[in-house]
């Protein structure tokens, strides 16, 4: 959906399928590596593999353990599963340092606020940036030093993660974690720029953004009436805002 969908469209009309509800229930992977796709107006869009999923690693390490039974002996087992999950996650930085490498906006999608393993895993992503010193505008059409665009993005967001104050130090706390980095963190992408009044008086240019979790909300939430028209009225929200942007 942030790549331009909507929630009622079907799934072959997804420009990045969707993972199925029977991915869902069995904690299955929907993507791997790395997916393409072209709008019509040119603009591609990239669609990354989790970072740190222990979806991928579980097939991973099931994958080797076959493996290391084929060459025998419980000692190659543990090797084979201790060289996956380095070689795994070594992967995973090598995409995202391509990402940082290629792409004018990058955005982060995090079910919770903050995984600070995740925050580590972009900041070492970024230090294997290639950026060379030297460089000609006829071999490369864009600047290799150029500040990358960050956005981070709150998906499945509960309704105490919209209350401004958690919002305003949360942005702090972001501020300072990319403080001495090359990505563009206060991009002005941020609640209050778009146009949410609740947040208008949050003085913040940090890029980042919360949706709610698009699903019926539960009987114990819908028990508290002013807590459920909260929550409701930011599900709508996020709905206009990916249907927007």
């Amino acid at each position: 959906m942030i790549a331009g969908n909507d929630h009622m469209d079907m799934y072959r009309h997804y420009a990045f399928r969707p993972a199925s509800r029977e991915a869902v229930e069995c904690c299955r992977y929907q993507s791997q590596k790395i997916s393409v796709y072209v709008t019509k107006s040119r603009m591609v869009l990239l669609d990354c593999q989790a970072i740190g999923s222990a979806s991928i690693l579980n097939h991973l390490l099931a994958t080797s353990s076959l493996d290391g039974n084929r060459s025998g002996g419980v000692k190659a087992v543990d090797l084979c599963r201790g060289f996956t999950a380095l070689s795994g996650e070594i992967e995973s930085l090598h995409l995202t340092a391509f990402l940082l490498q290629v792409c004018h906006t990058v955005i982060l999608s995090v079910d919770w606020f903050v995984d600070i393993d995740i925050i580590r895993h972009v900041r070492t992503a970024e230090m294997l940036r290639v950026t060379p010193t030297h460089y000609s505008p006829e071999t490369m059409k864009y600047k290799p030093n150029r500040k990358i665009n960050f956005v981070l993005a709150h998906q499945r967001a509960k309704s105490e993660d919209f209350q401004p104050r958690n919002v305003k130090n949360r942005a702090k706390i972001l501020e300072c974690l990319f403080s001495d980095s090359q990505l563009d963190i206060k991009g002005g992408i941020s609640l209050g720029n778009l146009g949410c009044k609740p947040y208008g008086e949050i003085a913040s240019d940090v890029n980042y953004i919360l949706l709610s979790e698009m699903k019926p909300r539960p009987k114990t939430e819908a028990s508290a009436p002013g807590k459920f028209i909260f929550h409701f009225s930011f599900h709508i929200y996020s709905k206009n805002l990916l249907k927007e942007n």
